[in-house]
């Protein structure tokens, strides 16, 4: 795929960074991630997760992207919890989200909250503060502690992980492909169908092969809601078959404290 200029050439203004860094503190604290999820009842006590910090870096350029990393210190993370949050973070900033849809994602009403590409979620570190208290000086047993290798870690995440997270962007747009199709998103579950959001005006040029993707997305998308399908899902296989999680525990770490970021375009 070819990279548009659309995507290669926006710079996020000083703005729109205060938003997100100012938004991302919704999240902050025990909550119930219910609709962050899936497959869980609102009830379910797993579905209780604490958030310690969520913040957002200055921008920066690799491959002529300009990206960002969004850091998240919890607890513990639910399937689909890191890429729904941010899904719903800029879905907000972009102002597509139906008025009070936020405020209502905490509720018991089960709603379709836009999931945002994988590419870019990793497991930053792995934390155990609590084991290092109880067990760490008892004369038996070593703290677990990362600061030694702290220099090697971070070499090799730029070198090996970072790098290949930049480069496959830059080659299959997932991000871009997925914020094209946002504005066609539902939002609901249940027999809705919803209305296209997008016009003429809008509509992306021909030639791009970027363009192209998602033009042949909302195509499927317009297809399924003429068959009367009231939730949206195949405008956007093509991104979470490419976005799809590390299955090695990217959103489903079950440990005292953990720590994920997420380095988006």
């Amino acid at each position: 795929a070819v990279v548009s200029t659309q995507s290669t050439g926006y710079r996020m203004p000083q703005e729109t960074l205060k938003r997100a860094r100012d938004f991302f503190q919704n999240f902050i604290g025990t909550k119930n991630f219910f609709n962050y999820s899936c497959g869980r009842k609102f009830k379910d006590p797993s579905c209780m997760r604490f958030l310690r910090s969520i913040t957002v870096s200055d921008p920066f350029i690799s491959n002529d992207l300009e990206w960002v990393s969004i850091t998240l210190h919890g607890d513990s993370f639910i399937y689909h919890q890191i890429r729904k949050t941010v899904g719903m973070t800029i879905a907000v900033l972009r102002n597509i989200t139906p008025e009070g849809y936020f405020e209502r994602s905490w509720t018991e009403e089960r709603l379709d909250l836009p999931l945002a590409p994988g590419l870019g979620l990793v497991l930053g570190e792995v934390r155990v503060d609590r084991y290092n208290i109880k067990f760490g000086d008892n004369g038996f047993h070593k703290p677990i502690v990362w600061e030694p290798y702290e220099e090697k870690v971070n070499e090799f995440k730029k070198r090996v992980i970072y790098s290949n997270i930049f480069a496959k962007e830059k080659r299959e747009s997932s991000m871009f492909i997925w914020l094209q199709t946002l504005k066609n998103h539902t939002f609901y579950t249940g027999n809705v169908i919803p209305t296209i959001l997008q016009t003429p005006s809008e509509k992306p040029a021909e030639g791009d092969g970027v363009v192209e993707k998602v033009t042949e997305a909302v195509s499927n998308v317009e297809k399924e809601m003429t068959e009367g399908v009231s939730v949206v899902e195949k405008g956007v296989s093509d991104v979470e078959k490419t976005g799809e999680e590390d299955r090695n525990g990217n959103e489903k770490v079950e440990s005292i404290d953990n720590e994920a970021s997420v380095v988006s375009t």
